[in-house]
């Protein structure tokens, strides 16, 4: 078992004390009157299911180059942990989508909301197969994901960690709005902490749609 997926596993079992229980149900609340599926211009957004095992694994857990830990998961591995996903879902009101390009139906990744390990924190993760890089798909999922947190959710700040070398990834958090907070440790690595507030959110947004709005 990974660490990442150790320390998962390990989090969801021990529970996150009353306040954050009462959140989690609010959270869920807002979530039941939420749309169960979210399309974006060029994609769609669903709930994870264990149907998608077989091209979750060939498009993330199998790819080293996608991986957390860089390196291949297990079988196993990869269907503890996309179980557990579909549990976390349940439980707290928000979780991980599969992310699906429209135009091809082919299964690109995942990427949604889920709890920093060890935190109250909310992250925004992303993970998109290979031949999804280079073409604005994180982005444009990511994005959605913000959405979902801020507006359906009520969040007020939303956090990512990333590994240092991860310079893609970087780049895609600063696109969004986010800010480098410092270095941190979580999932068993050294990693960046970047935060992303409600009003900085909509800020982007706004500056965003000034910016086409000027192009036209």
């Amino acid at each position: 078992m990974t660490a990442r997926l150790g320390l998962l596993v390990d989090l969801a079992s021990r529970g996150r004390g009353r306040l954050e229980a009462e959140l989690a149900r609010r959270r869920a609340r807002r979530y039941a009157r939420a749309p169960a599926v979210v399309y974006t211009t060029r994609l769609t957004l669903r709930p994870l299911n264990l149907q998608d095992f077989g091209a979750h694994y060939a498009a993330v857990d199998s790819d080293p180059a996608v991986t957390w830990d860089s390196r291949e998961h297990s079988p196993a591995e990869s269907m503890a942990l996309l179980e557990w996903r579909i549990r976390e879902r349940a439980r707290c009101g928000f979780g991980i989508w599969a992310v699906i390009d429209k135009e091809s139906g082919a299964f690109l990744g995942h990427c949604g909301l889920e709890y920093l390990e060890d935190t109250p924190e909310v992250e925004l993760c992303y993970y998109l197969a290979r031949s999804a890089w280079g073409r604005g798909f994180a982005t444009e999922a990511a994005r959605a994901a913000l959405d979902f947190g801020f507006t359906q959710l009520g969040l007020k700040r939303i956090v990512a960690v990333v590994r240092p070398e991860n310079s893609a990834s970087q780049r895609v958090l600063a696109k969004l709005g986010f800010r480098y907070l410092g270095p941190a440790r979580h999932y068993g690595f050294e990693v960046q902490l970047w935060n992303l507030s409600r009003r900085g959110f909509e800020s982007q947004a706004t500056r965003e749609r000034e910016a086409i709005g000027g192009r036209k």
